[in-house]
């Protein structure tokens, strides 16, 4: 069945005097424009032809960042129905060489490296992409948009969705049907995943008033593979040693603290766990280490937050680190420093990195000068920590 859209809206007076001339080009003359269109008007998919009872696509970002092997990739655009069923969108214009066939192992790509994700990192990564933090933003995206009620119901069916490897997978370009033939080996590969894949030709036409019709049709859709997909299993990770070390500090000025007292370093310590309000919705609260610090638990690792033993005249300094051991924590170690510029912009904050060979370890630390003043501690230790969290937790489940 073929589609007509209009867009812009408003086609007024001459509907059948159209022509499909350069109308592609003048339509999309490059391949964001056709992203921001699915995007801004996701009705441009039709989500009914390659997944009856669907309904409709809310549309949760634009070039989402994924961990892949050798560097983070950029996802076009991520949607979900109102059956919780993740939508994954690749836009391409197919007068570009390149993605004649490139793009169907980008998309099965995307697809593979989104079911490393739980609920809560793809959370993070879409509110780190959006700029904007809720408690469930997911669900909040997609709630008007779909008119859902049943919130526990969608975190269900979209957690199912990425553990299954269970998605829509969408090529949209704008002339797909002469590549079929050429796409089908890479079909084949994707034996065991559990998803649907649609190529979409969206056919442009224009009429005298140069308004632009759009006609989405499906140029190949794929039934679902029924054989269950593996498993995923993350490589384990050392985790964090229990003597805080910074890259600033030497190692005796963190030494586990005799002063003030033991019982006061417990309280200030129990305050924080009690206070402690995470934006990544997997993020369970932290946990007593030692005498002052404490441990926050991440996929196959930890991170230690501590503050010094004592003052240094009006500030005390208060950090947290994680440390990598070994030969899979240099690989963590190494793909979290290729990324570093991207965790900084993330954070707001300078992250300090080092390795040391003699010893085969390696760490990832903040640490600050804070008044002695408990609260100003704790709101710097809540901020920063809420931060680490979730730069770092989405990539620690991403490694494998």
């Amino acid at each position: 069945m073929t589609r007509a859209l209009l867009f812009p809206e408003g086609l007024a007076s001459e509907p059948l005097i159209l022509t499909r001339a350069m109308a592609s080009a003048e339509a999309f003359g490059r391949e964001h424009q056709l992203q921001r269109l699915a995007y801004e008007h996701p009705d441009v998919i039709p989500i009914e032809e390659i997944d009856p009872g669907a309904g409709a696509v809310a549309p949760l970002c634009r070039e989402l960042t994924l961990r892949g092997q050798t560097g983070p990739v950029f996802l076009d655009m991520l949607g979900v129905t109102r059956r919780g069923r993740l939508v994954l969108v690749e836009c391409k214009l197919w007068r570009n060489p390149q993605a004649r066939r490139e793009v169907i192992g980008q998309v099965l790509e995307y697809a593979g490296l989104m079911r490393r994700l739980s609920y809560g990192d793809l959370s993070a990564l879409v509110a780190t992409r959006i700029g904007r933090q809720a408690s469930n933003l997911l669900w909040e995206l997609a709630r008007d948009r779909l008119s859902l009620t049943d919130e526990a119901a969608f975190v269900d069916a979209v957690s199912d969705s990425l553990s299954a490897g269970a998605f829509d997978l969408v090529v949209l370009g704008d002339g797909i049907r002469s590549e079929i033939e050429a796409v089908r080996g890479f079909l084949e590969a994707a034996a065991g995943l559990r998803s649907r894949l649609a190529l979409v030709e969206v056919a442009a036409w224009t009429n005298p008033s140069g308004q632009i019709l759009l006609t989405p049709q499906i140029a190949l859709r794929t039934k679902v593979i029924e054989q269950q997909a593996l498993p995923y299993t993350a490589s384990p990770l050392p985790t964090v040693a229990a003597a805080p070390v910074s890259r600033d500090m030497p190692r005796e000025a963190l030494a586990p603290s005799a002063a003030p007292t033991a019982s006061a370093n417990r309280q200030f310590w129990d305050h924080f766990i009690a206070k402690a309000k995470f934006s990544h919705p997997d993020q369970p609260p932290p946990s007593h280490g030692g005498n002052n610090w404490v441990r926050l638990a991440l996929p196959s690792a930890s991170m230690t937050l501590y503050r010094e033993k004592g003052p240094q005249g009006p500030s005390s300094r208060c950090g947290m680190f994680l440390r990598l051991r070994g030969e899979a924590g240099r690989a963590a170690y190494d793909t979290l420093c290729a990324e570093l510029p991207d965790i900084e912009a993330e954070t707001g904050m300078r992250i300090g990195a080092s390795w040391k060979d003699d010893v085969d370890s390696g760490t990832m630390s903040v640490d600050a000068l804070v008044s002695t003043d408990e609260e100003a501690q704790l709101a710097w230790l809540a901020q920063t920590s809420d931060r680490l969290v979730s730069a770092f937790r989405p990539r620690l489940s991403a490694l494998g």
